[in-house]
Formats: C-alpha cells, structure tokens, sequence
C-alpha cells in the first residue's frame, strides 16, 4: 500500500507492515545536483506495475525504485511520477518532472529519454502514459499529449501533438484513459468525459451538463456499463455501442448510500482476482 507521504505497508497475511527497506537508498542527491532526503522517501505517485520478471516497479517523487520482493534499488535518479509497463516490449516508461524515460525491464537500462519542450509537449509533471489495442502510446497530462503510433515511432520521437491551444481538443489536459469492450476509447480529461472518434481523430464530449470537472477514473462493472471517479463520487453510466453520444446515469455513489471517500484519487481503480474492485479515495 503506496501513500504520498505516510509509511508504505505490506499485508503478511495477517495484520499490515511498514516497509522501510527503500529508506536505504536515501539520501542522495539527482541528477540536477538537489539533496532527497530520508523524509522525502514516501513520496509515492501512481502506477507501480508489476513486470514479467516479477519485479515491482515504484514511482516516487525522487526516484524510480524496482523491486524483486528482497531488495529495492535505484533506476533513475530523478522523480517519477507515474509508471505504465507494456508487457509486449517488456519496457517500462516512466513519467517524471521534465520528460518520459523508457527502462528496459529485463535489464533496468535506459532506452530512450523524451524530453519535455523538445521530444513532447512542455508540460511540468508528465502525469499520464497509455497503450491503446491498436498499439498507440498516449503520453501527456494536465497540458496535453502526445500519440505515437506504434513502438517505431516512440523510438524515433515522432508523434502528433494534442493541446488546446493548437485546437485540436477542447480542453485543457488528460487525466486517465480506458478501452472498453466494443473498442472505445474512452477518456478522463479537466472537463469531463470524452470519447476518442478515431476516423475523425476526435474526441467527442458526453453528459456535457452533468460532468463538467474532473474525471479521474475510468473502469467497467459488466460489459455495457463503466464506473467512473468524479469530485461528486462514484458514477455508474450506461453505455451504448450503436451510439456512443446515448451515455446515461444508473447511479451515483457517495457518502449518502455506501461510498464513504473523498475525490477517488487518479487511475485509483483495481481489480483483484475474485472480481472485487477497489477504489482509492481521501477519507471523507
């Protein structure tokens, strides 16, 4: 369990432990010669996906940490932010504070840095990464995106741009991303919900008078009906394939009828092998 801030814990079964194994690693200084001390160690962000190697790969705010469930060790000497792990290339692409780094897994060796202002778009913090089923890498956040089509292009840094002052989105960034079962791809942006139109490379708001703020979680409950995360709570919506605009509401969860969090945190949705979901919030 991976808070920002407080101690991480791991359940053994039987009551949970605080992990202080990773403390080893600090103090140090970055790679822009700044001191990250003891203190700055739970500084956890989002993603911590597990490889085919079975390592498990942490963001942290100074730091790339991996580990083989013995030891954790440094990978990159700079923050991280949010990691995303595609299985088929077996590469982790990391998001820190000025750029994307590609690790290879197997090895834990820099493949490939994208650099902010340079290779994507500015943006401090890049928050969010995404590989769709045609193959397409989304990396971005809060200011915009970049797509790239396939790994050949990731490789060559070549890649569409996506902001709103170039026009081609309504709104101001990215925040999470999810392909449901028909192949839409659906998309959590700061204004709402949209959906991907790709033989207009478009993206198509829905419920524009009833989420006009923050959606931070996509995910499903069966296969024509997603649950997203908003301010408000948890939202059950009804989907139609035939006609992707037909999204209506089946129900609203908050603090009224069962759902007791706060602002369900980004990209805060799991689902574990019984089929139970879990979601991540801020008490309320």
């Amino acid at each position: 369990m991976l808070s920002y801030g407080p101690d991480s814990k791991i359940w053994n079964g039987k009551s949970f432990e605080s992990i202080k194994e990773h403390k080893s690693i600090f103090p140090f200084f970055t790679d822009n010669n700044i001191l990250k001390t003891t203190k700055e160690s739970n500084f956890f962000y989002f993603g911590a996906p597990i490889d085919k190697h079975g390592n498990l790969w942490l963001p942290n705010g100074s730091a790339l940490i991996k580990s083989d469930g013995k030891e954790f060790s440094k990978v990159l000497n700079t923050g991280a932010f949010y990691n995303f792990y595609d299985k088929e290339k077996d590469i982790i692409l990391t998001g820190g504070p000025y750029g994307v780094t590609v690790v290879d897994a197997a090895t834990s060796k820099n493949m490939l840095y994208l650099k902010g202002g340079k290779d994507l778009i500015e943006y401090p913090n890049y928050m969010y990464i995404y590989k769709d089923l045609k193959g397409r890498y989304w990396i971005g956040g809060w200011g915009g995106m970049n797509r790239f089509e396939n790994f050949e292009d990731l490789l060559a840094r070549k890649s569409k741009e996506y902001k709103k002052s170039k026009g081609n989105i309504p709104f101001r960034g990215f925040i999470t991303m999810y392909e449901d079962s028909y192949k839409t791809l659906w998309v959590g942006t700061t204004d709402g919900l949209y959906y991907y139109e790709d033989s207009e490379d478009k993206f198509i708001k829905v419920l524009q008078d009833r989420l006009k703020r923050y959606v931070m979680f996509i995910g499903n409950i069966s296969k024509d009906k997603l649950i997203i995360g908003i301010d408000a709570g948890l939202l059950i919506l009804q989907i139609d394939n035939k006609s992707k605009e037909k999204v209506s509401v089946v129900k609203l969860y908050n603090n009224n009828n069962g759902y007791d969090g706060l602002e369900p945190g980004q990209n805060g949705l799991f689902t574990d092998s019984k089929g139970r979901m879990w979601v991540t919030s801020e008490l309320f």
